[in-house]
């Protein structure tokens, strides 16, 4: 009986343990809040503040507007996500936006993401596709199609800098297919992503992928003798501009 109440008790006070945990809070004049563990302070000079992530942020006490402390949950059975600065961002997290782009398989194109969870994501669009092309007589002819693009998109890391700019960075996979137009094309791209916006401003954020990819050509303009395939090795690059929809 003395074994089991010391056990429950052992198991209570785990639970408690892991159930609440104290943060060191800066907040800055620019309304930035950075959560941690102030390592360093040094009075009417600056704060030294380690987020969960292992980052060191140093702020003058002129950017300062107040510190504090702030108990949070965490839990040994669930993985809590949390930004560069040891703060949840699940406020920051945007759901699903259309976007306009530059590039991503064609000159200007149209974009939506939806991301069921705040790492993983799925993207399509539409993009306007000129091209350019030798005809049987050596010419120089100019064509034109429309490229339908999907794929998912990976967050590996989230993060916040001394700025309070949320950093997302990850993979990205596109798969691309123009059956409409005069050049029907297949394309594959394997892409860095890296995403940016400021907390304040969540209704938008900029968006950079760049990576390699295949282009497959499969069927060419009429006066091209023979309509033979041609795969080759191509730069993917695409600046898109979101807005969230939630």
């Amino acid at each position: 009986m003395k074994k089991s109440i010391l056990l429950v008790s052992i198991l209570l006070i785990s639970i408690c343990a892991f159930a609440q945990e104290t943060k060191d809070v800066v907040y800055l004049k620019n309304g930035s809040v950075i959560k941690g563990e102030i390592t360093e302070m040094i009075p009417n000079e600056h704060i030294k503040i380690k987020t969960a992530d292992g980052s060191l942020f140093v702020y003058s006490f002129a950017e300062i507007e107040k510190t504090g402390k702030e108990t949070v949950e965490n839990s040994p059975f669930k993985q809590v996500s949390t930004d560069a600065k040891g703060g949840y961002y699940s406020d920051y997290f945007i759901k699903s936006s259309l976007g306009v782009a530059i590039g991503g398989g064609g000159i200007v194109g149209l974009t939506y993401r939806y991301f069921p969870t705040e790492q993983i994501g799925v993207e399509g669009g539409i993009f306007y596709r000129p091209g350019l092309y030798e005809d049987y007589y050596g010419d120089i002819q100019t064509s034109s199609s429309v490229m339908f693009a999907f794929g998912p998109v990976f967050y590996l890391k989230t993060s916040m800098n001394e700025k309070g700019r949320i950093k997302k960075n990850g993979i990205s996979v596109k798969m691309g297919v123009s059956p409409v137009g005069e050049m029907n094309e297949f394309m594959g791209a394997l892409n860095w992503v890296y995403d940016t916006y400021k907390p304040e401003k969540k209704n938008r954020y900029f968006s950079f992928e760049l990576g390699g990819a295949f282009l497959n050509r499969y069927q060419m303009p009429n006066d091209i003798s023979g309509d033979v395939p041609t795969t080759a090795p191509v730069i993917y690059w695409k600046l898109n501009w979101f807005f969230s929809m939630t």
